[in-house]
């Protein structure tokens, strides 16, 4: 047997964990906003706060949730914001579509409800915008809306709406997968797009930490080198992951097993090798890119037991 023996010096700190690396998200799909978190402040049959579930609310808090990452995924791209503010019942009820799903959405959990989720849970906002189906504009707008401290029509209908002080979300998604869901936009050409968008909404918000979109090494390379020269709109590169060959979520192998083990491995390889190409293309910048690794997880195919 072999003895390996472990110190450490908890007085000689080497660097500082970022609370957003423990954030999470939460996506109008399935059962995961309606029902799952928001079950709306007319309920009388389970407990909530402000409409959101007391249980879930409760076990969220225990992790804790320092981000809180919404309304997409694939739904970002659908999501309208304006049809998620004002009185409930003047809301408009819409298709929700997100992964191949079809579904009623009324638009009950919008901006305010979510806010006031993560107040609920003192976690950080982070929005993500409309790029496939939006215009820069609208996200715009949605940026006025909730961080604008100027008395402007949009910061007064924010007002009236029952949030005098803005919000000051400081983290926006510029679309979401891009390369599929959000659009089937090629790099270069989300490159350009991401650069218009990034330049208005500066304006809007000098403050705002944009993510832009990104994919796999050939995706980030192009888009890091169509915006070489523009590289300041950048704050974080977003990258997903998930784990899909890890075999069913019950009775799996154990070659399925160390194959998840090793799509986990693999995953922070795809982490290591975004942050280098950030870094070549920077070169002596002073400006910093982050990756976003804001979507990650275990892909089973559902037991159903």
């Amino acid at each position: 047997m072999i003895e390996t023996t472990l110190s450490v010096q908890v007085d000689s700190p080497i660097g500082t964990i970022s609370p957003r690396l423990y954030g999470h998200f939460a996506e109008h799909l399935g059962r995961c906003c309606y029902d799952g978190l928001w079950v709306g402040k007319s309920n009388t049959h389970i407990p909530h706060y402000d409409g959101f579930r007391a249980d879930v609310v409760d076990a969220l808090k225990k992790l804790p949730v320092p981000m809180l990452r919404w309304p997409g995924g694939c739904y970002a791209d659908h999501y309208h914001w304006r049809d998620g503010i004002g009185p409930l019942e003047q809301r408009a009820v819409r298709l929700g579509m997100s992964c191949g799903l079809q579904v009623e959405d009324d638009n009950s959990l919008g901006t305010h409800e979510f806010i006031n989720l993560c107040h609920l849970l003192e976690a950080e906002p982070y929005l993500a915008g409309n790029v496939g189906s939006g215009s820069v504009q609208e996200l715009c707008d949605w940026v006025e809306y909730c961080n604008s401290s100027v008395r402007t029509s949009l910061a007064r209908e924010r007002a009236a709406n029952g949030s005098p002080q803005p919000f000051g979300v400081r983290v926006w998604g510029v679309g979401n997968e891009n390369w599929g869901c959000g659009g089937n936009y090629d790099a270069e050409t989300y490159a350009i797009e991401y650069r218009r968008y990034a330049t208005m909404l500066r304006h809007v918000d000098p403050n705002a930490e944009l993510v832009a979109c990104g994919q796999e090494d050939e995706w980030n390379i192009q888009f890091l080198e169509t915006n070489r020269r523009h590289l300041d709109l950048i704050d974080h590169l977003s990258i997903h992951r998930y784990w899909i060959q890890g075999g069913p979520e019950i009775e799996f192998s154990e070659t399925q097993y160390y194959t998840l083990l090793h799509e986990a491995h693999a995953t922070e390889d795809f982490v290591r090798r975004t942050a280098d190409f950030i870094h070549q293309h920077l070169g002596s910048q002073r400006h910093r890119i982050g990756v976003a690794l804001d979507e990650w997880g275990v892909w089973h195919p559902e037991a159903r037991t």
